[in-house]
């Protein structure tokens, strides 16, 4: 027989349930003024589940989680996962979040094994938060949310944000060009988008910062090689600094999703060298043939 899960939010501290952590709670929220939340997983109306999520006090981008706890009769069932789902879900509503984190001893296997399957990437760095104290062998575990795609238009604050970054991509790709001419092609993709309906032009913002850029279309395909309504990503470019940390992989396996929604059966691409094992990760794969306009290799998927 299935067993009835239930989860509860509760999102202030004056509508807590009885239980042994609400007095915790309670104190926490009135002395820091900042905003948390409590989940409950409950297993046939008996509570299997609880943990904390707060914003920090001292930077809105980051939320902590804490006091994860699963009952003994049921670990090792999926309740810490859903939890934390439920906890990525929260927190994605907010427009400035950008990661989630917790603390980990490293005397904790359970733990550990739990947060990296889960996302969570071990920063190494040395907890704080608040005034909380830690173990020794205490270290931050990372997990950064989903970055949002918004269209780019050719206005002057985006070609601010977009011009450094897109003459980093050229350089990284081994293209060459004046000041002027490097410009002149950012302003000529975002100008296609204005007469073409199936061309996109993305910024990628991790809350309040812009962290890369994507170009990708319905595409009519390369003549004897690829077939027309495939999809193409032209373009794709992450800041170094924001590399590394799952962010690259999720917005292409949107822009994926996004494509595949739109009825193209297939999605190609071509890539340097340096760039291989990042759409190896992503679930494309080699094709063998080669593109003729810059004799690179085409990835399929």
């Amino acid at each position: 027989m299935n067993r009835k899960i239930e989860i509860k939010v509760y999102d202030t501290w004056d509508n807590l349930p009885a239980c042994r952590w609400k007095e915790m709670i309670v104190d926490f929220e009135k002395e820091f003024a900042v905003k948390q939340y409590a989940i409950f997983v409950y297993v046939e109306n008996e509570i299997a589940g609880f943990m904390r999520v707060l914003r920090n006090p001292d930077d809105v981008c980051e939320w902590y989680t804490c006091d994860v706890h699963v009952g003994e009769h049921h670990k090792r069932k999926g309740i810490a996962t859903l939890m934390y789902k439920k906890t990525m879900e929260i927190v994605s509503g907010y427009e400035r979040a950008t990661k989630i984190i917790t603390s980990i001893s490293a005397s904790n296997s359970a733990s550990v094994q739990l947060h990296k399957k889960i996302g969570f990437t071990d920063t190494g760095i040395t907890p704080s938060f608040a005034d909380y104290t830690f173990e020794e062998d205490e270290t931050t575990y990372c997990y950064w949310l989903e970055a949002k795609l918004y269209p780019a238009k050719n206005v002057p604050v985006h070609m601010e944000i977009l011009l450094p970054m897109w003459k980093a991509y050229m350089n990284e790709i081994g293209e060459s060009d004046t000041e002027e001419g490097l410009r002149n092609g950012l302003m000529n993709r975002l100008d296609i988008l204005q007469s073409q309906e199936n061309i996109f032009f993305e910024l990628m913002w991790s809350g309040n910062n812009a962290i890369g850029f994507t170009f990708y279309s319905i595409d009519v395909g390369i003549k004897d090689v690829i077939p027309s309504g495939y999809g193409y990503i032209m373009e794709f470019f992450v800041l170094p600094e924001w590399r590394g940390k799952n962010i690259g992989l999720r917005c292409a396996k949107h822009i994926c999703e996004k494509l595949n929604d739109m009825g193209c059966p297939k999605i190609y691409l071509t890539s340097t060298e340096t760039s291989e094992t990042f759409w190896e990760k992503a679930g494309f794969t080699k094709s063998g043939l080669i593109d003729s306009d810059n004799q690179l290799r085409i990835w399929l998927k």
